[in-house]
């Protein structure tokens, strides 16, 4: 069985997310992450 790799990209939004989640020291709830995305 072949495997395919498909380069992933990430939304605008997406990115956002992910690099508040990546700078955080510690595990973030749902609406932690909501409150500092629309805070910005």
């Amino acid at each position: 069985m072949k495997t395919m790799h498909k380069e992933h990209t990430l939304t605008k939004n997406q990115q956002i997310i992910f690099d508040l989640i990546d700078k955080s020291p510690e595990p973030m709830k749902a609406y932690s992450i909501l409150f500092n995305v629309q805070k910005d």
